[in-house]
């Protein structure tokens, strides 16, 4: 399974709100069945009562508030923090970078030191052995360029991705060659931040998961703003305050989140659960609810929890999804296996966690507009090294799928060297030739090349007893196609075994 998104329109139906400036009384008419409005220490809610609609009002749990808005949320700062504490110095990840023709060395030296960075602090759960391919475009103008390294490197996401090259951010997935993707666009660190947590997403979930998109995009923005506010907690306390601010942005300009009460907010957990998987993502200026309200619900459930039980539900996802549901594919409703998955993490059922994270949600809303963050400037000024990352090594060059070659048919272990759109790139080419299974190049201590292990290959949810990516084949170098996806039999160990094929013959 690929976890690129898709960047498509997408409605969510969400209930309606009262303006805020619209005064209602308990047990006075409304309009619309689930209308909610809070008012001072009230919420009140359009509820259906003796076949009319009124106003009924309950009293608001008020949460003790501290400094970063409640307990839960001070807990949720110390997670991030022993995070920070118990993060390696050496800086050495198996992580492959590729840099666009155009991109300047300084472009280059940031976005790696971020790279790794990541991978130090998401260490325990993607190991730093990992192989994993980066690519940072410097410049729309390298666009063939890129795209000729992702047709050989990535087919099936490729022509995705060149078709909305001009405002992709990051996606994440797999290459042919065996090793996680990394595709980036900004090397900002937000983005970088929020990008890798996706990739670990995919490792720890075994790249089973079809995640519900609050689950997808909320952890991922809630890591990604955690990492940037890691140096103190005012820093913590102004990427949180940016984080609830993001609610304004999910909606139209008549929508006023701090008139939203708890009811809004379950409903919207609940409405996410029925929701295409691979559509996390609105093609526009507005941003998509999954990241800000999924990004407080991870808030909330790594303080009230901790963090080793978030990505203990994550890892769930992808076992208890065995033999379960049916072969999980992008743009498909999550298989509710989830709901096992998050119950054995955290003890309760989703509808209950709904219910708390609402309320966390509403208090961290009451919270937010009763203090002042320091903005990006004053951060700077004040906290100078907020930004900062540790000055590591270079990542070492490799050959790996994507990377470029300087010779038309040269081979090193299972890579060949192919001419894609104008450029030279090494392309997976699995045993062609009688090549060995064992064959790749070794850059300090770790093999590159070589037929990736079963276990990183997605079998495309074909039925049994049909030829599919790491299900076995008589013949090497035999080809066929599962549906539209081109194969190519490669020589394995013990059996030779079906891939996707990388140069597949012109008609």
């Amino acid at each position: 399974m690929f976890f690129f998104s898709s960047v498509l329109m997408l409605a969510i139906a969400l209930p309606s709100i009262a303006p805020a400036s619209a005064a209602v009384k308990s047990g006075t008419t409304c309009k619309s069945v689930g209308q909610v409005v809070a008012q001072g220490s009230q919420q009140l809610t359009c509820t259906k009562v003796s076949k009319k609609l009124v106003w009924v009002s309950k009293e608001i749990v008020k949460v003790p508030q501290t400094s970063l808005g409640s307990p839960v949320a001070v807990k949720a700062f110390t997670e991030m923090q022993k995070a920070i504490d118990a993060m390696g110095t050496e800086g050495k990840p198996n992580i492959t970078y590729i840099p666009t023709p155009s991109a300047s060395s300084a472009l280059v030296s940031e976005s790696q030191r971020n790279l790794i960075f990541a991978s130090e602090y998401f260490r325990t759960y993607l190991p730093a052995s990992r192989a994993i391919t980066a690519w940072v475009v410097g410049s729309p103008q390298d666009s063939s360029w890129y795209a000729g390294s992702w047709r050989v490197a990535i087919p099936e996401q490729a022509e995705d991705l060149i078709g909305r090259q001009d405002y992709i951010s990051g996606q994440v997935g797999s290459t042919t060659d065996g090793a996680l993707a990394l595709v980036f666009t900004s090397v900002e660190q937000l983005t970088s931040f929020h990008e890798y947590t996706h990739a670990v997403q995919d490792e720890v979930a075994q790249g089973k998961s079809g995640l519900l998109c609050w689950v997808r995009e909320g952890m991922a923005e809630y890591e990604s703003n955690a990492m940037l506010g890691r140096n103190s907690e005012v820093v913590y306390k102004a990427a949180m305050l940016n984080l609830v601010k993001e609610l304004s942005m999910i909606s139209t300009s008549l929508f006023n989140y701090r008139s939203a009460g708890l009811d809004y907010w379950i409903n919207f957990f609940v409405s996410d659960e029925t929701r295409l998987n691979g559509n996390c993502r609105r093609q526009s200026s507005v941003m998509d609810p999954a990241y800000s309200v999924g990004g407080l619900g991870f808030q909330y459930l790594e303080g009230q929890y901790g963090r080793d039980k978030v990505f203990q539900f994550i890892h769930n996802i992808g076992t208890d999804w065995k033999g379960v549901c049916p072969a999980p594919q992008v743009k498909q409703i999550a298989c509710k296996s989830w709901k096992t998955a998050f119950k054995k993490a955290f003890g309760i059922e989703p509808a209950v966690a709904y219910k708390a994270m609402g309320a966390f949600i509403v208090n961290q809303i009451a919270w937010s507009y009763t203090v002042q963050g320091l903005n990006e400037a004053a951060i700077n000024e004040q906290f100078p090294q907020s930004r900062s990352v540790p000055e590591y090594a270079p990542l070492p060059t490799k050959d790996v799928a994507g990377g470029s070659c300087n010779r038309s048919g040269e081979m090193t272990g299972n890579l060949k060297c192919v001419l894609k759109g104008g450029s030279m790139f090494w392309s997976f080419a699995g045993s062609l030739n009688g090549g060995s299974q064992s064959g790749g190049t070794q850059t300090g201590g770790t093999q590159t090349g070589g037929t990736p292990p079963p276990s990183t290959i997605d079998d495309l949810g074909a039925p049994p007893n049909v030829p599919a990516p790491g299900r076995s084949c008589p013949y090497v170098d035999d080809r066929t196609h599962y549906e539209k996806t081109p194969l190519i039999c490669v020589k394995g160990i013990p059996v030779n075994k079906w891939m996707i094929d990388p140069n597949p013959p012109t008609a």
